[in-house]
């Protein structure tokens, strides 16, 4: 009687669904199976998994990269025109895609060495798959770019999450000082230099001894931020005849 063969259960073939991937993945790793489609499976879940936290934000996992996670970049080109460009995270693709679900600045793809779409899309996506966190990515992208994405003027570049980690921290502490700065500059009461008079001492608010002497509120004089009209015309007065005139008897009699 001939024995049936037992199926190779390494060629199973890699269902279409990610759902249905996990399920047969983790069936298979129990069994101390891993298909040649692993690979492959495993990056299409990733991707799934990190496509859910934008459909199902209560549901939100916040996955920080290993700190030794390197990104690349190399851009190709042929006689000055870039003829393609390439990012990967580990030596796999980064796909723009799931920084599209934050933010679409660029459906074309990545950039970088200069401010525009292409390079902010690629700010978003480092920050975002280095922290796994949306808001802090949306937060802190567009500084990212214009420090360290836009500045790269080579054709390759890279960088590791521990790098991204570090200017984040840095940025964070920046903004602090900064936002503390304004408080307390909000919460110190305004302080106004008062404008004095250097001879009779009156002020914008105090002018009862000019009132007093002339009548009439006296002015500041032009030039002379320190010198009140009243005292500007008693000092002409004095250079004239060599002394502060008398005041006028009631009644305008001599």
């Amino acid at each position: 009687m001939n024995q049936q063969k037992p199926p190779d259960l390494t060629e199973v073939g890699m269902p279409a669904d990610p759902r249905d991937m996990i399920v047969v993945l983790a069936s298979l790793k129990a069994q101390g199976i891993r298909p040649k489609w692993a690979d492959r499976a495993e990056e299409k879940i990733a991707e799934y998994q990190r496509r859910l936290e934008f459909e199902r934000p209560s549901e939100r996992r916040c996955v920080m990269r290993p700190p030794e996670t390197v990104y690349r970049g190399k851009r190709t080109t042929d006689r000055g025109r870039i003829k393609g460009v390439s990012v990967t995270v580990d030596g796999r693709e980064l796909s723009p895609e799931p920084s599209w679900h934050l933010r679409n600045h660029s459906p074309t793809g990545f950039e970088w060495g200069y401010g525009g779409s292409g390079p902010a899309q690629l700010a978003l996506a480092l920050v975002y798959d280095a922290t796994g966190n949306r808001d802090r990515a949306l937060v802190a992208y567009q500084w990212f770019k214009w420090a360290t994405v836009a500045t790269w003027q080579q054709d390759e570049w890279e960088i590791t999450a521990a790098d991204i980690f570090r200017w984040l921290d840095r940025h964070d502490r920046e903004s602090e000082i900064k936002a503390m700065a304004e408080q307390e500059a909000a919460d110190s009461p305004t302080c106004v230099a008062v404008r004095r008079c250097r001879i009779c001492g009156c002020t914008d608010d105090d002018c009862s001894q000019c009132i007093a002497a002339t009548g009439k509120a006296c002015r500041w004089v032009e030039g002379e931020p320190d010198l009140c009209s009243r005292c500007d015309t008693e000092a002409w007065l004095r250079g004239v005849f060599g002394e502060r005139p008398a005041p006028a008897r009631e009644g305008g009699g001599l």
